[in-house]
């Protein structure tokens, strides 16, 4: 990331607990907070679409298994269906040669019964035209009438297993008809079926996706919102800084009028110089003992420019494993991570003074008390180095303060 936005992120974390909160800074915290509140807003528009196209898959899931569930019924419907046909089928195979041996049977039986019958009846007709047969006549009456009608019997019998024969026949060409469909029909359901199993399982393979899509982007809300509390918690510690800052230079405006008052009352001669706010030359704190932060090749010095952002601290090249040193002695403010810009520690030094080390990996945590020259942080890696290197800064009341000479 660019040096400029991590100096203005680094600038909101300065302030925390200290009085150097100015506008500016509550501003760089108010636009990110208001960036952030966009980026949760589209995340949660782009979770609620992507929510909405998983009911939407899980519906057409659910369609797809109701699909598959009634073919595959209706396969088993079918299987049973031709099944049963088959099994009729079978015998049939059986049944009709039976049938058909019976009534070739029943056939000539008839053609033989019909020849003998005929031949009596006509020697019966002979003999009562041969002689008076008296009595004898009526008697053979009866018996061509008992021919006649066994006759019609064996007829009648040949008559309905040939009917039977062809019902079972034609039984059998339905019977084959209907195999032939049900095959088809077979074939085809499970063609569909084989097709509603597939879409079935890229819908699945969708919704599997868009679970996964759903469940990346709550864990970005969760740490969003994460932000989002700290951000409102820093503008809130912005809020107080800045009243209290407001009424220290109240407070300081009205002991200097009351010393120009004084003065102006002693001695008229007297005249006042500009304020100097050369502070790393003038002020006390600049008059201690301090130590050399770091080892290393500064990269930018300060005032300097880098992407067009004027540096307000020194970053350093250093080797892994660095040791960081705290410049005198202070309390600990914050020591943590800046999402996206690594770990960074502020410490109040006393004298309103206040130093920053970041790029670091921090070995004091918040309210510690430390001391001059105290290791506080070793140089991270790369990952933990978002400028490529080791940054130190130096405020006075929120103002920038030339800590060159403590690299000297």
């Amino acid at each position: 990331m660019k040096f400029s936005v991590f100096v203005r992120f680094l600038l909101v974390f300065v302030v925390v607990g200290h009085a150097f909160a100015d506008n500016t800074q509550s501003s760089s915290v108010t636009s990110n907070l208001n960036t952030l509140n966009q980026q949760i807003n589209s995340l949660n528009q782009d979770l609620d679409s992507k929510q909405k196209k998983k009911q939407a898959l899980d519906s057409a899931i659910k369609t797809s298994q109701e699909a598959i569930s009634s073919a595959e019924s209706l396969l088993r419907k079918l299987k049973a269906e031709r099944d049963a046909d088959v099994a009729q089928l079978r015998q049939l195979q059986v049944s009709i040669p039976q049938i058909e041996s019976q009534t070739a049977r029943a056939e000539e039986y008839v053609k033989y019964s019909m020849t003998q019958i005929y031949q009596q009846i006509r020697e019966l007709q002979f003999q009562e035209s041969s002689i008076l047969m008296g009595n004898a006549s009526l008697d053979s009456e009866r018996k061509k009438i008992y021919l006649v009608e066994l006759l019609k019997l064996e007829q009648e019998r040949y008559i309905k297993l040939n009917d039977k024969l062809l019902k079972l026949r034609s039984l059998n060409q339905s019977l084959l008809a209907e195999v032939k469909r049900l095959d088809d029909k077979l074939g085809d359901t499970k063609d569909m079926h084989q097709q509603l199993v597939v879409d079935k399982n890229a819908k699945l393979a969708q919704a599997s996706s868009v679970a996964k899509q759903i469940a990346k982007e709550k864990a970005q809300l969760s740490h969003l919102k994460q932000r989002q509390v700290q951000l409102n918690k820093l503008l809130k510690q912005l809020a107080e800084a800045e009243k209290r800052q407001k009424q220290q230079a109240a407070l300081a405006a009205k002991k200097a009028n009351q010393q120009n008052t004084t003065t102006a009352n002693t001695s008229s001669k007297v005249t006042q110089s500009k304020p100097d706010n050369s502070f790393e030359d003038n002020s006390p704190f600049m008059q201690r003992k301090l130590a050399k932060p770091v080892e290393g090749k500064i990269l930018v010095g300060f005032g300097q420019k880098r992407d067009s952002v004027r540096n307000n601290g020194i970053l350093l090249a250093t080797k892994e494993n660095t040791p960081i040193y705290s410049i005198s002695g202070g309390s600990v403010l914050f020591s943590g991570e800046l999402p996206g810009f690594g770990q960074i520690i502020v410490i109040d030094n006393g004298d309103n003074y206040t130093s920053v080390y970041s790029g670091i990996l921090a070995k004091v945590a918040k309210g510690s008390r430390v001391s001059a020259g105290q290791t506080i942080a070793t140089s991270g890696n790369s990952s933990n180095q978002p400028m490529g290197g080791v940054y130190f800064e130096l405020r006075h009341l929120g103002t920038p303060v030339n800590p060159s000479k403590l690299f000297d």
